[in-house]
């Protein structure tokens, strides 16, 4: 939902792919920031919740006005979300072909998550890396799985 619009009836909400990641996710991938900002160690589970949304998402749903400030709830209930930043779009899937829709970065600091993935970005050989990480992983504790 975005707040301050109504929904007419027999229209879909608004859509988008959401994507919980940690602030470095979006500078990691080079991914470029079109305005606003990106996440920080400052988005915590006890600040505001925030999100990045992507340019796609933006000229759908803003397409003649600046999103950077506006809310949205997901349909999950789990209450507002100011959007502080836009990022480009780049595809989700694979390289191959794209979604076509826009998406939203929610930061994994602000709600974690049970479960996720690592992405490890290397420079030189990186065959130690994944050994490395897997220790990393699993010294977290007994309920950390590596796959």
């Amino acid at each position: 939902m975005i707040e301050g619009r109504s929904l007419p009836a027999g229209e879909a909400a608004p859509q988008g792919e959401r994507r919980w990641v940690t602030p470095d996710y979006l500078r990691t991938l080079r991914i470029r920031l079109v305005r606003g900002r990106f996440f920080s160690d400052l988005d915590r589970a006890d600040t505001e919740p925030v999100l990045v949304i992507d340019e796609k998402l933006a000229r759908q749903y803003w397409p003649t006005e600046d999103p950077i400030g506006k809310r949205i709830r997901p349909m999950s209930g789990e209450g507002w979300f100011t959007i502080v930043g836009i990022a480009g779009h780049v595809m989700q899937a694979d390289l191959s072909g794209d979604t076509g829709r826009g998406v939203y970065y929610a930061s994994l600091y602000q709600r974690p998550m049970p479960m996720g993935s690592i992405l490890v970005k290397t420079s030189g050989d990186s065959s130690g890396a994944a050994a490395a990480i897997r220790d990393v992983v699993r010294g977290r504790g007994p309920e950390s799985t590596f796959v």
